[in-house]
C-alpha cells in the first residue's frame, strides 16, 4: 500500500501496487487446451504442451557403469530420484573348456567354453528398487575322461520386487530378447530393437552395425553374437557384442588345429587353448580355453556381473 494526495480534496488516499518478484506473477497470457504452466525461469512460469508418449531412450557408454557388481545382492536406487532412467546390463557365467579327448576316435579335438549370455534392461529406478540379483558363476574345466565336450555356461538374473510383479528377467542367447524396456505400472518386453534412440518406442531393432557407439566391434569374425560367444572347435570361438567372448578349441583333422578364442566388445574375452596351460575366460563372462595335450582337462570359465548406468 502507498499512500498519495488527492489535489481535488487536498487530502491522501491510499492506492494499490502489486508486488514484483518470485512468487507475485499472474498467470502468463496466452495458453491452450492440453498446455499447462511449467517453469522457464526464476519465479516465472510459462504454458507448455503435455507430452503423453513415452520418453525418449537414452543410451549410456556401456564401457563406463556407474555401478559393478560381482556378486548376488539386492539393488537400491539409493539417491537417484524414482524417475531417473537407469540401465541395468547383466551378463552369465562363461562355460568351461572343453577336455582333450587325444587317442580317442575318431580324431582328438575338444570345444572352447561358450561365453556368457547377456540382457539390457532399461527403465525408471523406481522400478528396480529392491530388485534381487544373481550373478552367475564361470564354469569349471571339463575333466570328464574322454569327453571333449565343455562345461555349460551358467546365467544370471533379476528379478523385480513384488511391487511390479516379481518379474524374472535372466540372461539369454537370444538376440530378439536381448534389450528389455520396462515401464511402470505395465512391464513390456521388447525385442532386439534399438535405433530408434530419439523415438518414444517399447521395441528396438538392433542394427548389423553400430558406427555412434563408442568402441565399435571390430573383430577378425564377421559374424558375431550379440548375447554370447561360441566356444570354437572346428572354427574360432565366437565374437559378441554385449556376452562373453567364446573359448577356443582345437581339432587335430582341421587345420589350424588350435582355434583362436573369441573377444567380446563390452564383457570379457574367450581364453584360448594350450598344449601347457589352457586360458580362463576373463570376467565378465568369458568361455574357458579347452585342454590340447594328451588328455588335458580345459580351463574355466569367467563368472558373470551386473552393471548399472544412470542416465
Amino acid at each position: 500500500m502507498t499512500r498519495a494526495r488527492d489535489a481535488a480534496t487536498n487530502s491522501h488516499v491510499t492506492t494499490y501496487v502489486h508486488p514484483t518478484g518470485a512468487g507475485n506473477q499472474h498467470v502468463p497470457a496466452a495458453g491452450a487446451a492440453g498446455q499447462l504452466l511449467q517453469y522457464a525461469s526464476a519465479g516465472t512460469a510459462a504454458w507448455a504442451t503435455i507430452s503423453t508418449s513415452a520418453d525418449d531412450v537414452v543410451f549410456p557408454n556401456f564401457a563406463s557403469p556407474n555401478n559393478t557388481y560381482a556378486t548376488s545382492g539386492t539393488w537400491s536406487k539409493g539417491s537417484l530420484a524414482d524417475d531417473d532412467y537407469v540401465w541395468m546390463y547383466i551378463v552369465g557365467g562363461g562355460g568351461g573348456g572343453g577336455r582333450n579327448n587325444w587317442g580317442y576316435p575318431p580324431t582328438a579335438y575338444s570345444y572352447g567354453g561358450e561365453g556368457g549370455h547377456a540382457r539390457l534392461l532399461y527403465g525408471k529406478a523406481k522400478v528396480f528398487n529392491g530388485a534381487t540379483y544373481v550373478i552367475g558363476a564361470g564354469g569349471a574345466g571339463s575333466n570328464n575322461g574322454s569327453s571333449p565336450s565343455a562345461t555349460a555356461s551358467s546365467s544370471s538374473s533379476i528379478t523385480l520386487s513384488s511391487t511390479y510383479g516379481s518379474a524374472v528377467y535372466t540372461t539369454t542367447d537370444d538376440s530378439s530378447l536381448l534389450f528389455v524396456y520396462i515401464e511402470a505400472p505395465l512391464i513390456l518386453q521388447s525385442g532386439s530393437n534399438v535405433t530408434a534412440v530419439n523415438t518414444p518406442s517399447n521395441t528396438f531393432a538392433v542394427p548389423a552395425a553400430i558406427p555412434t557407439w563408442s568402441g565399435a566391434y571390430t573383430g577378425a569374425q564377421a559374424a558375431y553374437n550379440w548375447s554370447g560367444g561360441v566356444g570354437g572347435n572346428t572354427t574360432a570361438g565366437g565374437n559378441a557384442v554385449f556376452g562373453g567372448g567364446g573359448g577356443g578349441g582345437h581339432h587335430m583333422a582341421v587345420s589350424p588345429n588350435q582355434k583362436s578364442a573369441g573377444d567380446s566388445l563390452y564383457a570379457g574375452a574367450g581364453g584360448a587353448s594350450s598344449s601347457t596351460s589352457p586360458v580362463a575366460g576373463t570376467v565378465p563372462g568369458g568361455g574357458g580355453g579347452s585342454g590340447l595335450a594328451t588328455d588335458m582337462a580345459g580351463a574355466n570359465g569367467a563368472a558373470g556381473n551386473l552393471r548399472v548406468y544412470h542416465v
